[in-house]
């Protein structure tokens, strides 16, 4: 049977022959095409993830952005099959992984604009702070927020919304209102001295200042930013305020509102009427608290004239001197002679008396303290000894300060040259004792025994009257 032409088919062969060495070939082909192409895709993903990386991207950003190339790694190679061969469920294993690395790179495109951002509102805090301003508190929140991972709480910062303002300058207030304040001599009194010795007195002036000018540049500072930050701090502060309510109700004669009280019932008030009220006096104690803080500047200050003796006390002390001095101007032997048989008479008023004059300088230190001699007394443990008290001037950082001092005078030695010590060291004279005491001797005719006056003079009340009765004299 001659051939039909037939391709595979043997006539001489019973049945149907089929050559299959090419559709093998063609399957093999193919799968080798497939595998490639499954390989050269594995390939690319697997490069693509090495080109994700964490360079200039925030440093609390780089452990999200590693959490999610892994997410993505893991997820390709539990789906390797569909993302490689995207005819097996239509691309959808192959889109979940490339949306993973879409949020990769959008998580490093945020954090590299998080890092710009940070740089250029850097810059503005260091230029805020060099020129002594403070951010606002809502700048802070919101450039606090920017600085959060970009996936964990993290608010990109519009740099446009920065705002600072300047703080409130407490020396710069205070030099404003020494010029603008109005000050006026609200009392005047004249006041014994408060220390020793008790015969002077000082002018006592109380210098306040004009309550209308504090009010208008208290109430004027309100709606400036640095000054409201500062009043809305103290309005929190409870020492505080109990500080300035005393100044306040000194100044004027009322009481400072109490806002924590009016905030109190602003928390729990809901009728809307009642609650303007509330606000309104808030805003008012506000205003009273600007006026508290700025008399805080300006106290009422208390200024003390030179200490002068009270006239009386200076009538009795020169009546004094004329019953014991044959005139009224006692020389400074005179004085001190007379002044030892005081100090052994024991009579602590009488030698207060008469050395009251030691007192005449009347210098004052910086806090208006008297310099000098304020008094004598009996020393408690020894008759024999008289303390000296007396405040010594010290000068500190240029500003004399009064220290206290004691002395004592020694009944039991000669007292001559120890009041003549005390005298020129506050009346500032040399009273030339010793020459004065060994004038004039004369003779005892009884006796004959010469004493000076200054011997008879040194002599106690006792041993004067049996020198007498014994027929001593002196001249």
């Amino acid at each position: 049977m001659a051939a039909t032409g037939l391709l595979g088919i043997n006539p001489y062969y019973k049945g149907v022959s089929i050559d299959t060495s090419k559709p093998i070939n063609l399957a093999i082909q193919l799968e080798q095409k497939e595998r490639a192409k499954q390989e050269a895709m594995t390939k690319y993903l697997l490069d693509y993830d090495t080109k994700i990386t964490g360079a200039g991207m925030a440093q609390n950003d780089i452990d999200g952005l590693m959490s999610l190339k892994n997410q993505a790694k893991k997820y390709f190679f539990e789906n390797k099959k569909e993302i490689t061969n995207t005819a097996l469920d239509n691309g959808k294993a192959y889109s979940n992984l490339m949306s993973l690395y879409d949020n990769a790179e959008k998580l490093i495109a945020a954090s590299k604009d998080k890092v710009a951002t940070t740089k250029a509102t850097g810059s503005l805090i260091a230029r805020a702070n060099n020129s002594g301003d403070i951010l606002e508190p809502e700048t802070y929140k919101a450039f606090e927020a920017s600085q959060l991972p970009v996936n964990s709480g993290y608010q990109p910062f519009n740099i446009t919304n920065f705002r600072t303002y300047k703080p409130f300058d407490a020396l710069e207030y205070q030099g404003k209102l020494k010029n603008a304040v109005r000050l006026s001599d609200a009392d005047i009194k004249i006041v014994p001295l408060e220390q020793a010795p008790k015969q002077y007195q000082y002018e006592q002036k109380t210098v306040k200042p004009n309550l209308e000018d504090v009010r208008s540049i208290a109430y004027g500072q309100i709606g400036k930013r640095g000054y409201d930050v500062k009043i809305e701090d103290i309005s929190n502060d409870a020492t505080e305020l109990k500080r300035l309510g005393k100044i306040y109700k000194t100044e004027t004669n009322n009481d400072l509102p109490d806002i924590i009280e009016i905030r109190n019932k602003i928390k729990i008030t809901t009728d809307p009427l009642k609650l303007s009220e509330l606000k309104q006096q808030e805003k008012n104690a506000l205003g009273e608290i600007s006026v508290a803080n700025t008399l805080s500047f300006v106290p009422s200050e208390i200024k003390k004239s030179k200490a002068e003796e009270i006239p009386e006390y200076k009538r009795k002390r020169q009546a004094y001197y004329s019953s014991i001095t044959k005139n009224n101007a006692p020389d400074a032997f005179d004085f001190i002679t007379k002044g030892a048989n005081i100090l052994n008479s024991g009579n602590i008023d009488l030698i207060n008396q008469h050395f009251s004059k030691f007192a005449v300088q009347g210098d004052r230190d910086i806090t208006g303290t008297f310099i000098g001699f304020k008094d004598m007394e009996i020393d408690p443990r020894n008759p024999k000894n008289i303390i000296v008290n007396y405040n010594e001037k010290v000068m500190k950082e240029g500003k004399a300060v009064a220290i206290p001092v004691q002395s004592s005078i020694d009944l039991t030695k000669d007292i001559i040259p120890q009041l003549s010590s005390f005298y020129q060291q506050f009346l500032g004279k040399n009273a030339g004792l010793e020459k004065a005491a060994v004038a004039n001797p004369s003779s005892d005719n009884k006796t004959g025994k010469v004493i000076t006056k200054a011997e008879f003079q040194k002599m106690s009340l006792s041993d004067r009257d049996k020198f007498i009765t014994s027929g001593g004299t002196y001249k």
